[in-house]
């Protein structure tokens, strides 16, 4: 679970510099 938290923290972050 730990990696898809991760995983989505990275989208997130990628969404929010887009």
């Amino acid at each position: 679970m730990l990696m898809l938290r991760m995983y989505m923290n990275h989208l997130s972050r990628k969404l929010l510099l887009t």
